[in-house]
């Protein structure tokens, strides 16, 4: 044993400093970056020379197909949004002086009462996505009236990238008889990364059925189908002003809460309503060849209300509490044998909806004949989530067990008591509910604990591109090509906030732009 910590040590001394954390570990549950269709910045670039026409005395149409690919950065700044660390440790309730650390208490886990290990998270989300979209002018009809569709598929990867490096593994200790059942019960799992898979039940506690670890998680589909219905109130030859009505179809995924780290598609079956600007002026010009002109957009939309499945912490019992083990009582009270992680009842349906998000873009474009330069700012704001529950807590059923026994030893009958105040740590003093069992009712849920706080992304962004201005004399359609690329950094936050400093992620990107005006 004394080997295997030493070892463990210095391999521990070999990571980076910052990995460890002395602040309190806190997050949430749900993590909840902006969306794969949200990006008016991409909207934005290459086609702008076809739409929003002056003059053009007919309809008119532009379509667009823009293949991207899209990763996270900074893996630590997603840890710090989801545990405000990208490391925590754990150990079993048999290590020597656990008590005065903030270890996660393996045993929770099924992980055996010697075990101690640290885990590390490096989070990494991946993107696939091909944007379609349609720009119809209907200015034979009406000047500046306009429409516009666009549908993004889909192919997301998200992927915790869990590992652990243990130090003591604890084996051929088994939990004592009555503190997982009547008899000792041989501890199931080996590694923390391994029991987040919720794999198996042991002694009466019932397998992890939601917020598991299981490495990489894919999904994919059409992030949402949008209608943007807008009028040009000022269309000259060297500028344009104009409104619009938008709105999103929720075609996209919808969250089931299997998953700790689950991966999306589209913003979560939200509904999205809301208005748009759109504006540009030339701001000069020469010889006919070249100029350069500025373009200025702002959509402002409301996420309604959508159905999710989410899983929450309790109030009182703090951050990860949703792990910790519980007793389930009969309609007398009377402890039916049967233990289960609180998330396997605190995982419930509710309705998640954002007051605002805005997406905004200040752009400068440099045209030279044939040829466009696009470069730019993009500002992304969502306001924080709000949740109300749809179903709660089946009252007077559940209680915490924490580290309480299942079995009197002594009695060898079902013991009622609970530990009403157990965290997921369990360090001091143990302090039981007595005689009679506490039950966790749905006032005990923390519905913060799976709220996503407010966003702020800041983006800067580029596209070069070539239109076949010629073609038109051979062909019906102007087709044109183009390359671009965007770095998106995390807002800014207060330090001392309740909130991580970082709530979001950094993300980069890479795409190709083309299609047809005609």
């Amino acid at each position: 044993m004394k080997k295997k910590i030493i070892v463990a040590l210095l391999l521990l001394s070999l990571l980076p400093s910052h990995l460890y954390s002395s602040e309190e570990l806190r997050g949430i549950s749900f993590f909840s970056p902006r969306s794969q269709d949200m990006n008016a910045a991409r909207d934005l670039v290459g086609w702008h020379p076809f739409i929003h026409q002056y003059d053009p005395q007919k309809n008119y149409f532009t379509f667009s197909f823009t293949p991207e690919y899209n990763q996270s950065l900074r893996p630590k700044n997603i840890s710090l949004a989801l545990f405000n660390s990208d490391t925590f440790s754990l150990s079993g309730s048999e290590i020597e002086g656990r008590e005065d650390t903030n270890e996660l208490l393996a045993d929770y886990f099924g992980l055996s009462p010697e075990f101690a290990s640290d885990a590390f998270f490096k989070p990494l989300i991946r993107n696939l996505i091909f944007d379609m979209a349609l720009y119809i002018g209907f200015d034979r009809w009406v000047r500046g009236l306009y429409l516009q569709l666009r549908a993004p598929a889909v192919w997301t990867q998200w992927n915790l990238k869990l590992s652990d490096c243990i130090i003591e593994e604890g084996e051929n200790t088994l939990y004592p008889a009555g503190y997982m059942a009547a008899s000792a019960v041989n501890p199931p799992y080996d590694s923390y990364t391994q029991a987040m898979r919720g794999l198996y039940d042991f002694g009466e506690v019932e397998k992890l059925k939601f917020g598991k670890i299981c490495g990489a998680q894919t999904l994919s589909g059409v992030a949402a189908f949008e209608m943007v219905f807008g009028y040009d109130f000022i269309s000259k030859e060297r500028s344009h002003m104009g409104i619009n009505f938008r709105a999103s179809s929720p075609t996209g995924s919808r969250p089931k809460g299997e998953f700790f780290f689950e991966p999306r598609v589209g913003c979560g079956k939200n509904w999205r309503i809301g208005l748009g600007f759109t504006g540009h002026t030339r701001l000069w010009e020469k010889d006919g060849e070249q100029e350069l002109a500025m373009w200025v957009e702002a959509n402002f939309t409301n996420m309604l209300k959508a159905r999710q499945t989410r899983s929450f912490d309790l109030c009182k019992n703090g951050f990860f509490s949703r792990y910790i083990l519980a007793k389930e009582f009969d309609q007398n009270g009377i402890f039916t044998e049967n233990i289960l992680p609180v998330i396997n009842f605190t995982t419930l349906d509710c309705d998640v909806h954002c007051s605002i998000v805005a997406d905004m873009v200040f752009m400068f474009a440099y045209k030279y004949n044939d040829f466009t330069f696009d470069i730019g700012y993009n500002g992304w704001i969502r306001s924080k989530e709000k949740i109300s529950l749809r179903e709660g807590i089946t009252p007077n059923k559940y209680g915490l067990k924490g580290v309480q026994f299942a079995v009197n030893p002594i009695t060898q009958q079902p013991d009622n008591t609970t530990e009403s105040l157990a965290t997921i740590y369990e360090t001091g003093p143990i302090i039981s509910d007595g005689l009679f069992p506490v039950f966790i009712n749905t006032s005990d849920i923390n519905v913060k604990s799976a709220a996503s706080p407010l966003l702020i992304t800041q983006k800067f962004f580029c596209n070069f591109s070539y239109a076949w201005l010629n073609c038109p004399n051979i062909l019906i359609y102007t087709p044109y090509f183009g390359i671009g690329a965007e770095i998106e950094f995390e807002g800014i936050n207060t330090r001392n906030a309740y909130q991580p400093t970082n709530t979001t992620m950094g993300q980069a990107s890479v795409w190709l732009k083309g299609g047809m005006a005609f």
